[in-house]
């Protein structure tokens, strides 16, 4: 049976004596901002606080989940006399939540060749979607036409 996952998100609110900062700060799952009385009481401000704090915090919390599913899908992998190795780089993502990079694993044997590198056997290269800028003379509208490619 395949393993569902829970994803938690948290976002509490509240006054504090701490000094501002506009700066977010973050450790192990947790990340915050200290944002002063008046941003905290403008519509505009607030939102653009908690977003500016929920995308650090989203990606890194994929960025690990992603370096965990690399490790197990080599784990799966190995056999009794190979190894595994954290790949050098990091792989990156350019997606919805900006970007980030995680962490793939190789497996090698005794003779030290590499027998499965999930960064190109479990995690497959994308191309990402073109796009092109199109502007009505007549109204002066500019539209973006997503071309999707075909392969």
């Amino acid at each position: 049976m395949d393993t569902n996952y829970k994803i938690e998100v948290k976002i509490d609110i509240k006054a504090t004596n701490e000094t501002q900062s506009n700066d977010i700060q973050g450790n192990s799952d947790s990340f915050s901002i200290i944002i002063n009385n008046s941003d905290a009481e403008s519509i505009d401000k607030i939102e653009k606080a908690a977003l500016r704090l929920t995308f650090p915090a989203i990606r890194e919390s994929v960025s690990k989940h992603l370096s965990d599913v690399s490790l197990q899908k080599a784990n799966e992998k190995r056999q009794d006399l190979d190894f595994i190795q954290t790949n050098k780089n990091p792989y990156r993502v350019d997606g919805e939540i900006g970007r980030f990079y995680f962490y793939t694993h190789s497996i090698y044997d005794k003779s030290k060749k590499c027998k499965y590198n999930t960064a190109k056997d479990f995690f497959p290269s994308k191309k990402g979607n073109e796009y092109q800028t199109k502007s009505d003379t007549s109204t002066g509208h500019i539209f973006k036409i997503n071309f999707i490619p075909f392969f």
